[in-house]
């Protein structure tokens, strides 16, 4: 009798051991499986957040030459620098982007701030090309006379990132503004980008 109470609970304990290692090791295939679909998940947000070569949000620090087109007088040269922001509107299909410039040609100075919707295209991992459509309001300076001319303009920007946070950017545009006369621009920039 004592035997069989002996064998009784063996045979008990080690079901309930037996048991105990299957939970266990479910367990731990459940914890592996959540861990590597976290990964893969993070991996496709970093993919989804570069399909078009760039980040959600991006500041570019630009050097800029502007060619002037006055009616009737001889081609005005401009050079100087400017900063841009780009945030995404519409994930992966249009983005907004504000930019401040500031340029000079002897006693002409000029400051245009541009507002721009732009489409972006992928070309390559990482790299990017944006077409744009803006309007364009500028303070033109010259000598002591000042005066506030108004447009708008067209873009095409390549773009590369060689990491998540940081590439660079090189842009032309075109540009027709109205101050008492109307006047073609032609204007080129390029510079590191920094994304966040």
């Amino acid at each position: 009798m004592v035997t069989r109470i002996v064998l009784v609970a063996t045979f008990s304990a080690l079901c309930c051991s037996v048991s105990l290692g299957q939970e266990l090791a479910h367990g731990d295939e459940h914890e592996e499986g959540g861990h590597d679909r976290a990964e893969a998940h993070g991996e496709d947000t970093i993919e989804r957040e570069h399909a078009h070569g760039h980040p959600h949000h991006a500041m570019a620090i630009l050097g800029v030459y502007a060619a002037g087109f006055p009616k009737g007088e001889s081609v005005v040269h401009h050079g100087g620098v400017g900063l841009a922001f780009h945030t995404g509107l519409v994930p992966e299909k249009l983005e907004l982007e504000i930019a401040a410039k500031a340029v000079s040609a002897g006693r002409h100075h000029h400051f245009p701030l541009e507002l721009a919707i732009k489409k972006p295209f992928s070309l390559a991992n990482r790299t990017s090309l944006s077409i744009g459509l803006g309007l364009v309001v500028a303070l033109d300076v010259h000598d002591d006379e000042k005066g506030v001319a108004f447009g708008g303009g067209t873009s095409v920007e390549l773009a590369h990132w060689y990491r998540p946070w940081g590439g660079f950017v090189v842009a032309t545009a075109y540009e027709l503004l109205y101050h008492e006369e109307l006047v073609d621009k032609l204007v080129v920039v390029a510079g590191p980008v920094f994304g966040f």
